[in-house]
Formats: structure tokens, sequence, C-alpha cells
């Protein structure tokens, strides 16, 4: 109950974590490394402050080539928004096209889903038909509240009751009063 506890309170993606896409077939084999960044037919991108960039990435595939697996190849920014694109240019593992499912299909109709989809897609110049799977996800906040403890803490006023006492203790020292 602890760990799900933990994760409900998580409020987006790991920044360090991987994107998983299931299929109902083979997949081809995926781009992989430094020069993903460029790839047209699967993009890992993040929003920045003018417009969608490239994220370099390494990929595989897994369950009998049926789940496309995307690790970002640097940690990702906090509290941002990400899409991973799977356009018609990446094949199934025969060769053939990755068609879209309903519910993608009347996302990139712009019938529903998240805005930021069809914003990157725009953003990137790639249109709606091209695209055979998406998903959209924001990454978690991961100093907030670091920060939030440690300005509450820089707000508060101190005084010692009494002089310490302050005794040597390993590399530095320990004071009571």
């Amino acid at each position: 109950a602890v760990a799900f506890e933990a994760l409900a309170a998580l409020d987006g993606w790991g920044t360090s974590s991987a994107a998983f896409l299931r299929f109902d077939g083979p997949i081809s084999a995926p781009p992989s490394g430094p020069q993903t960044a460029e790839d047209t037919t699967l993009l890992f991108l993040a929003q920045g402050a003018e417009g969608w960039e490239a994220v370099p990435y390494e990929a595989s595939r897994l369950d009998d080539d049926q789940t496309l697996f995307v690790r970002p190849m640097r940690p990702l920014r906090a509290r941002t928004s990400h899409v991973l694109v799977v356009t018609n240019g990446y094949p199934d593992g025969d060769g053939g096209c990755i068609r879209p499912g309903g519910a993608l299909e009347g996302v990139l109709r712009g019938e529903g889903g998240d805005p930021r989809l069809l914003e990157a897609l725009a953003d990137q110049g790639i249109a709606p038909d091209a695209v055979s799977a998406a998903t959209v996800f924001t990454t978690q906040t991961i100093v907030d509240t670091s920060v939030a403890v440690s300005q509450d803490i820089a707000g508060r006023e101190f005084a010692w009751t009494e002089a310490p006492i302050c005794v040597p203790e390993g590399a530095g020292r320990r004071c009571e009063g």
C-alpha cells in the first residue's frame, strides 16, 4: 500500500524513465542512438521555450517485437511536456504500414485528446495523417518540495534558548543547547 500511495503522489512521468508503446503485431527494429535526434520515423520531443525539440534516445523491441521501448539518452527536463510519435515511415515487422487505432485517429482529426500532440506535430511539420502511434506526457516536478521546505526554513527566525555546547563529531561538529 505504501508503494501505491507514493506512486499516487507523483505529478508526472519520471525524468529518466523509458516510454513504451504496445502494438498488435511485430514492429521493425527501431532507430537508436545519438542520431535519433534527426530521425523522422520515430520522434521523441520535448516542449522548449522556442518550440518542440528532439530528444535523442535508445530504442529496442520487447515482447516478441510487439512493444517499443524508448529510453531518453539524457534526463528529461522536469515539469515539461513530451510526445513520442511513430510516423507511417516506421514499418511493422513485415515492412508494411502501422495503422493508428480508432481513438488516435479521432485525436488526429482534432476530435478530443490532448492538444499538445497536434501542437507538436504542427511544430515539426508532420501531417496528422502521417502518425501511426503516439503518446503525450508531462515529466514530474523533482525539486519543488525541497525548494519549498528550504524557503520555509530560511523564512523562520531561530534563537538559542541558551548558549550552545558544541563538540567535534566526525568531519563536522554537533551543537546542543
